[in-house]
C-alpha cells in the first residue's frame, strides 16, 4: 500500500494551438490530488519449473480509480 501526496503541487499548464489561427480555447489548470496505491502479487511455483505471478495495483483518487496488472508465465533452465 501506498500514499501518493505531490509536496510541490503545482498545476499542471495546459495550452492549445489551431494552425487555422483560430483564437486559443482557454483551459483550466489541474492540481493532482491526494490517493492511494494498493496492490498485490501472488506467485504460484507448479511441477516442472514452471511458475505464475499475478500481480495487481488499483490506484484511487479523488473521481479516479485505475486499476492495472501483469500476469507472468515462467520456465526456470
Amino acid at each position: 500500500m501506498k500514499w501518493l501526496y505531490d509536496f510541490i503541487n503545482d498545476a499542471v499548464a495546459l495550452t492549445s494551438t489551431y494552425t487555422a489561427g483560430e483564437p486559443h480555447l482557454p483551459l483550466a489548470a489541474l492540481n493532482p490530488p491526494e490517493g492511494a496505491n494498493l496492490g498485490g502479487k501472488l506467485s504460484f511455483d507448479l511441477k516442472n519449473n514452471i511458475s505464475v505471478i499475478g500481480e495487481c495495483d488499483t490506484e484511487l483518487r479523488d473521481q479516479f480509480v485505475g486499476v492495472y496488472g501483469s500476469v507472468t508465465l515462467r520456465y526456470k533452465f
